[in-house]
């Protein structure tokens, strides 16, 4: 477990863990605010103090670094979405197609819960791919041809 300590002054300590980190927050006992400046030791910022490394980095560049950190992975994530658009696009016709079918018979009517069923029974048991455009071919092969079978007899 990696020790971090919060060091914002240095009489009273309040500790609590987060994300596998042990935190420490250490305050002095008349203020109570824990973005006081420390009358100890003269910081006039918070600072995050790593015990393993003794380094004192301001809290203002931590946040700034993890902000980056997050847009960069929300980038990437944005971009993988993307890549698989067109699989729900055709679940989402599909099922528009079939919420429809009661106004030619009313035999056909199907609920939501049961195509999502049925979506994602088609999801796992299509045949895997590494290739990502393959998967995605197959899934939308698979998706469709199910959902044609289901509904047709």
């Amino acid at each position: 477990m990696v020790t971090v300590a919060v060091t914002l002054t240095s009489y009273r300590s309040h500790q609590f863990q987060k994300n596998g980190f042990f935190l420490s927050i250490l305050t002095t006992s008349g203020c109570g605010d824990h973005l006081c400046s420390c009358t100890a030791c003269g910081l006039k910022t918070p600072y995050i103090h790593a015990a393993s490394t003794a380094n004192y980095v301001p809290a203002a560049e931590v946040v700034q670094k993890r902000v980056k950190e997050a847009q960069h992975t929300e980038a990437e994530i944005n971009l993988a979405r993307e890549k698989y658009r067109a699989v729900p696009h055709r679940g989402s016709t599909l099922f528009f197609v079939m919420a429809d079918l009661p106004l030619i018979d009313p035999m056909y009517q199907y609920s939501l819960d049961y195509f999502i069923q049925v979506f994602n029974h088609c999801i796992k048991t299509s045949p895997k791919s590494i290739d990502l455009p393959t998967r995605l071919r197959t899934l939308l092969d698979v998706i469709t041809e199910f959902v044609y079978t289901t509904v047709s007899f």
